[in-house]
């Protein structure tokens, strides 16, 4: 996670450079998207610089467990005599999320978006995502899963609600053969998911802005 983390900074290190400093763009590079202006009493109210938003993030659920987290933004926008200034919401924007479950879950998202790239027609965005969840739920694939929960121990005792499965698999019973004298089915219907994802975006907007072309790449790794 470390690397694929250390990979997305560095490559919008060099956004982030460009960013803080002045876009030079021709007189007439901005012409297809006038119509996209700010009134003038949002521009007042427009920040210059860079500047950092968060929020705390606490969940709760009955496969997760309870979770904590933070949701922040990186937002550059740059100087008022920068020419993209009033025309887009922003020079660019790192989006970073983190959470961690008491099951031992925890994921990380980092979105990084640069609409007009020094006042071209091109926006760039890079997405990565990295969560494993140790809690996942498995019921099996066949038609015979949709019958009443039963636990792989005991084929012949079921289950009308998951509150009653679920306090059954946690009950302790005596081993069978291969297993400890004394044991649980507790991670009988759990299994480990890990994922990693990269995605690399591009468009480019045509004639007035309104129609965009768009490609991108995306690398992803399940286990």
């Amino acid at each position: 996670m470390k690397k694929l983390a250390s990979i997305i900074a560095t490559l919008a290190a060099p956004f982030a450079v460009e960013a803080q400093d002045t876009i030079t763009v021709k007189k007439d590079s901005l012409s297809f998207i006038k119509s996209k202006r700010m009134s003038d009493e949002v521009l007042a109210k427009k920040r210059e610089g860079t500047f950092v938003t968060g929020l705390p993030d606490i969940s709760s659920d009955p496969v997760t467990g309870f979770g904590f987290g933070v949701r922040t933004n990186v937002i550059w926008n740059g100087k008022r005599d920068n020419e993209l200034f009033a025309y887009t919401p922003y020079l660019m924007k790192l989006k970073a999320n983190a959470a961690w479950y008491t099951s031992n879950a925890k994921e990380l998202a980092l979105s990084l978006d640069v609409p007009y790239y020094k006042g071209t027609r091109w926006r760039f965005k890079i997405d990565f995502q990295a969560q494993q969840n140790p809690a996942n739920l498995y019921f099996g694939l066949t038609d015979n899963t949709l019958g009443d929960l039963r636990l792989p121990s005991d084929e012949n005792t079921t289950f009308s609600t998951y509150k009653e499965y679920d306090r059954a698999r946690k009950t302790l019973r005596p081993g069978g053969v291969g297993e400890a004298a004394f044991v649980t089915d507790a991670l009988s219907n759990r299994f480990r998911e890990t994922e990693y994802m990269l995605n690399l975006k591009a468009d480019y907007a045509l004639g007035n802005g309104k129609w965009r072309i768009m490609g991108g790449y995306e690398i992803q790794h399940l286990s």
